[in-house]
C-alpha cells in the first residue's frame, strides 16, 4: 500500500459510495473534518462549473479573506507555497515561459518602470547576484574578453577618448582608495616580466639604453636583446656560482 501524509489522511470506514482505498476495506479520509477523498474529487468535478461562477460572482470577498488569512499564517502559506512549487516545479516553469512569451512587451515595460521607480532594490539585487554567481561571471568574462579581444580594445578606446576628464577622475579616485595594493600588484607583475623576459620588459631595457620609441623597434631587435639578457644572466650565475666554491 502506498505510503500517505498521516498528519492530513487517515484510513477510516467505508464510505457510502464504498470508495475502498487499495483494497483495506476502508475509505481514505481527512483527518479534518473525515471526509472521503475520492467524493471530494467526485463533487468537485460534477460541481466544476458552480464553483467558478460562486469565485466570480464573489471575487473580492474571497481576494480580502485569502489575504486576511495569508496575514494570520504567514509560516503555513510559506510552507504550502514551498511544497507546492517542489512539487510542481516543471508544470510551473511550463507555464511561467509560456505566459512570458505571450506577454513579452507588457512584462518588458512593467519591469522597466518597476526599475526606474526602485533604483536602490535593482542595486542591491544586482550585488547579491553578482557575489553569489561571481565565479559564473568572472569566467564568462574571460571567454568573451579572449573570443573579442580587438572589438573589446576599440571600444575601450574610444570610451577613454571620448569621457577622459570622467576616466582620469576615477582613477585617481580608485589610486587614492587602493595606493598599496596597487604598489604590491605593480610590484608582482614588474617581477614576473623581469624574470620571463616579457617583450615590455625588454623594450624598456632597449629604451633605456637607446632611447628607442617603441614603435621604432623591430621583433628581431627585441628578440636579440632578449637573447643578451639571457647571455648576462647566466654569465653573472657562473661567475657567483663560482666565486661561492672558491670560497669554500
Amino acid at each position: 500500500m502506498r505510503s500517505f501524509d498521516e498528519s492530513k489522511y487517515h484510513l477510516g470506514s467505508l464510505c457510502k459510495r464504498g470508495h475502498n482505498h487499495e483494497n483495506t476495506g476502508k475509505s481514505l479520509r481527512y483527518s479534518n473534518g473525515g471526509t472521503c477523498i475520492q467524493c471530494v474529487m467526485l463533487w468537485h468535478e460534477k460541481n466544476r462549473g458552480y464553483q467558478d461562477g460562486y469565485y466570480r460572482k464573489n471575487r473580492e470577498k474571497l481576494t480580502i479573506k485569502k489575504k486576511e488569512y495569508r496575514q494570520k499564517h504567514p509560516e503555513a502559506c510559506l510552507a504550502r507555497q514551498r511544497e507546492y512549487v517542489k512539487n510542481n516545479y516543471e508544470r510551473i516553469r511550463a507555464r511561467r515561459k509560456e505566459y512570458q512569451a505571450k506577454n513579452h512587451e507588457k512584462l518588458y515595460a512593467v519591469g522597466k518602470l518597476w526599475r526606474l521607480n526602485n533604483p536602490e532594490k535593482v542595486a542591491a539585487i544586482a550585488k547579491k547576484s553578482q557575489r553569489k554567481c561571481r565565479d559564473k561571471i568572472n569566467a564568462w568574462g574571460r571567454k568573451h574578453h579572449s573570443e573579442n579581444r580587438e572589438s573589446d580594445n576599440r571600444k575601450e578606446r574610444e570610451y577613454r577618448a571620448t569621457h577622459r576628464e570622467r576616466v582620469n577622475k576615477y582613477q585617481m579616485e580608485y589610486y587614492r582608495q587602493h595606493h598599496e595594493k596597487i604598489r604590491i600588484q605593480a610590484k608582482k607583475l614588474a617581477d614576473k616580466y623581469c624574470k620571463e623576459l616579457g617583450e615590455n620588459y625588454v623594450k624598456n631595457q632597449i629604451q633605456h639604453q637607446s632611447g628607442l620609441l617603441f614603435e621604432d623597434m623591430t621583433p628581431e631587435l627585441v628578440e636579440l636583446k632578449r637573447i643578451q639578457l639571457r647571455a648576462n644572466r647566466a654569465s653573472r650565475a657562473y661567475k657567483k656560482g663560482r666565486a661561492i666554491c672558491q670560497t669554500c
